[in-house]
């Protein structure tokens, strides 16, 4: 951002021919003076890493409340002990956004937080971040552990009347020092939200801008739905590709003998998920990884090389038939083109293993914009060790499946997904922070 509009991002840089405008490289292009400001650049965060960022950035600093609060007065006091003047910031400077639903009855305030709560734990479950209705928001049938974070979550926002948020603002600036205070307001009702903004100016008698609020076409319940709740079936369905990654031999007759789960089963578990796709029309990807002819594993044209028979049978059926020679089924293989062409938005991974190409793949599809599924009993892993350390295959396995779907995948195993594969229905997933507190209860 800063090299954006200073234009002094480093040759060869990849945004090196992006300019900001009006900025230096307009002003020499057309020979006029440069601007006599930009705009003032402050570092956003919920976390210390942000915190000492600012601080070596030499910039103000801005704690995104609304996204966490867990380490707060860490990040302000790091800030502030560490900050050093820089040539745009004399002193340090900081700034608080705060969640909030302010009225007149702290009950119903209490209620619009709950929507907005809904709407943040809702987008961390990939499902949007539509705001409900606060009926339907007290109706929501869900686990202990989500109504648990939704209530976290309400709590976190600074809810009721103007002199309860006021208190509530005055304690966190004696704690914090924080200099500014940004309120975050956005329940389901804009009239509601814009009388809270009133309320509090008043109490502050501080002016504030009464502007008519635009028109805004009346709620519909079916609205909702446009994206789904948990387990709920999506208006679309998911256009789905099977890849199936390195089913070969090398596994089974090879130096890398799949251990847990058996791979008996796990590859008959291949070959029904193959047989599913092929039954509802998704289109199946075959990859296999290649080396050359002299290396100890999946040498080209070797018999450990081959597919695995209960596979091979399918190439031929095969959507496409993709050569690797890295652990992720993207790099350096014309996959992710070949998946845009065909408007293809879901990937679906079988094959082997979990401790590598799978778990690789899963994470690389993230940043391509891929929703990713893993067939847990269609994989497989093998038994480590070395300086580091050792784990069972049971345990990589079952360790990277829980990695996975707390973030880049759905995990599920291949009898749950062949239901989903013909009711256009997706695998629910979970998320980071609903994992984390899941493993805290766990202690």
């Amino acid at each position: 951002m800063l090299g954006f509009l200073n234009d002094d991002v480093p040759p060869g840089h990849t945004y090196r021919r992006v300019h900001a405008v009006p900025g230096p490289w307009q002003a020499r292009e057309n020979r006029v003076p440069e601007p006599s400001t930009f705009p003032e650049v402050w570092v956003l965060g919920s976390s210390p890493y942000s915190a000492q960022l600012a601080v070596r950035l030499g910039r103000p600093y801005a704690f995104a409340l609304q996204f966490g609060d867990a380490d707060i007065d860490t990040a302000m006091r790091l800030y502030r002990e560490n900050f050093q003047p820089s040539a745009v910031l004399a002193e340090p400077h900081t700034l608080v956004s705060v969640p909030a639903a302010i009225g007149d009855d702290p009950f119903e305030a209490k209620r619009q937080a709950a929507t907005s709560a809904m709407a943040m734990l809702r987008m961390f479950k990939n499902e949007g971040c539509l705001l409900l209705p606060p009926d339907e928001v007290e109706a929501y049938q869900t686990t202990l552990q989500r109504r648990q974070i939704l209530d976290a979550y309400t709590s976190r926002s600074f809810h009721g009347t103007a002199a309860t948020v006021a208190d509530r603002l005055e304690a966190l600036h004696q704690r914090t020092g924080v200099d500014e205070v940004m309120l975050v307001v956005g329940g389901h009702s804009p009239t509601l939200d814009q009388h809270g903004i009133t309320l509090i100016a008043d109490h502050y008698q501080l002016p504030y801008l009464n502007a008519p609020l635009p028109a805004i076409a009346p709620f519909q319940h079916s609205d909702v739905h446009n994206t789904p709740l948990e387990g709920e079936p999506h208006d679309r369905p998911p256009h789905r590709a099977l890849i199936v990654i390195d089913a070969q031999q090398e596994y089974f007759d090879g130096l890398l003998p799949i251990q847990y789960p058996d791979r008996d089963q796990s590859i008959t578990s291949i070959q029904t998920a193959i047989k599913a796709a092929e039954q509802t029309g998704t289109p199946v990807v075959v990859v296999q990884h290649e080396l050359p002819a002299e290396a100890p594993v999946f040498a080209a044209g070797s018999a450990t090389w081959q597919n695995h028979p209960q596979v091979a049978v399918h190439e031929n059926a095969a959507a496409r038939l993709i050569n690797k020679q890295y652990s992720t089924i993207f790099a350096d293989t014309d996959l992710e083109a070949w998946l845009r062409e065909q408007g293809i938005d879901t990937i679906t991974l079988a094959g082997y293993m979990t401790n590598n190409c799978v778990v690789a793949s899963a994470a690389a599809a993230e940043p391509l914009g891929f929703t990713v599924e893993v067939l847990s009993d269609a994989t497989g892993a093998i038994d480590l060790a070395n300086d580091a350390g050792t784990a069972s295959a049971r345990q990589v396995h079952e360790t990277l499946m829980a990695l996975m779907h707390s973030n880049w995948a759905a995990v599920t195993d291949t009898a749950t997904w062949t239901a989903a594969l013909r009711t256009g229905t997706t695998p629910t997933k979970s998320d980071l922070i609903t994992s984390a507190a899941q493993g805290r209860n766990t202690r």
